[in-house]
């Protein structure tokens, strides 16, 4: 089942487009990660499928429900707040039981206790929020978002400002959400943290979904020429010279006496390249590709839409 459908989803303020047609799907307990720089649009998107601001146009459902039913997608969905909002004068429970009663949940103290306890907080209840700590308020802010019982959580940039180990935390605690069948988007600057957590991810620029799907989808998708780390020894010196010879479609990014890191357009040059430095006399200790990583694809990814931007913006 379809967790979240938006079709060509606009969001314009004055002459500038924010969201551009932006297209998305995820899956019922799906673990789904969407990034993209700031000012991308991925506020903006969160805000318009969570009721906070109105669209320009589009249309998009979460659960069966349409946006005609706006109230029922509300009932469904949780949203984790931005730690500064709390109200720092009440204690961690009460808080909690003043956002269910806004929320039209239930405030009932086991229920709320049982709460806190599955976000990590089980004694903490009684004390004051404005005594937490930043990673406490962070717990406690996803513990507001799963008031009700969403099926879908929007979790924004989570562990931002966390330590290591309270981000670490945090992210235990998502993944045990997906575990028991929560769907979850979840945004962040924190590119490794989505490779680690997310099933499926999505690329946003200048308000448009660019690249969606697993990690591997997106490494083959991307890898468009291969990265080689080569380990040798040889008494002759390799040149770049010979190693055009062997394979003029070769970039050298670096060549010294025992290592090169080489670009080709296709992993099948690997056996000749190979073949060839033992003909030469040297001896292959590792031919390695280098594996393409979130980040890697991120910043290839902007970087050539920013490219031809430019090229656009010159022929003008």
């Amino acid at each position: 089942m379809k967790a979240l459908h938006v079709e060509q989803l606009m969001k314009n303020y004055g002459n500038r487009p924010v969201l551009n047609g932006l297209n998305l799907t995820i899956n019922e307990g799906e673990l789904f990660g969407f990034v993209g720089r700031n000012g991308a649009g991925k506020s903006t998107f969160i805000h318009i499928i969570t009721g906070l601001i109105k669209k320009s146009s589009g249309q998009f459902g979460a659960f069966g429900q349409t946006e005609a039913s706006m109230n029922e997608i509300k009932k469904i969905i949780g949203v984790m707040p931005d730690a500064s909002t709390m109200y720092s004068h009440l204690r961690a429970a009460d808080f909690l039981k003043y956002m269910a009663q806004l929320k039209n949940a239930s405030s009932d103290s086991t229920k709320i206790q049982s709460l806190l306890e599955s976000v990590g907080l089980k004694d903490e209840g009684r004390k004051k929020i404005a005594s937490f700590s930043f990673g406490m308020k962070k717990k406690l802010s996803l513990a507001q978002a799963l008031l009700g019982d969403p099926k879908l959580l929007f979790l924004d940039e989570p562990t931002s400002g966390l330590d290591p180990e309270s981000a670490k935390e945090i992210q235990a605690l998502i993944k045990g959400l997906n575990e028991e069948g929560k769907t979850i988007l979840l945004t962040s600057h924190n590119l490794n943290e989505i490779e680690k957590l997310c099933h499926r991810m999505a690329i946003l620029h200048q308000g448009r979904v660019e690249r969606v799907g697993s990690l591997e989808e997106l490494q083959k998708e991307a890898n468009r020429r291969v990265t080689l780390n080569v380990s040798y020894v040889s008494a002759e010196p390799i040149t770049e010279n010979w190693l055009h010879e062997v394979i003029p479609e070769l970039t050298i990014q670096q060549l010294t006496e025992k290592e090169m890191l080489l670009e080709t357009d296709t992993i099948e040059r690997v056996p000749h390249l190979t073949s060839s430095l033992v003909k030469f006399g040297a001896s292959v200790y590792g031919v390695t590709p280098k594996t393409l990583t979130l980040e890697d694809i991120f910043f290839q990814e902007s970087d050539d839409k920013d490219t031809g931007t430019e090229q656009k913006d010159t022929r003008l």
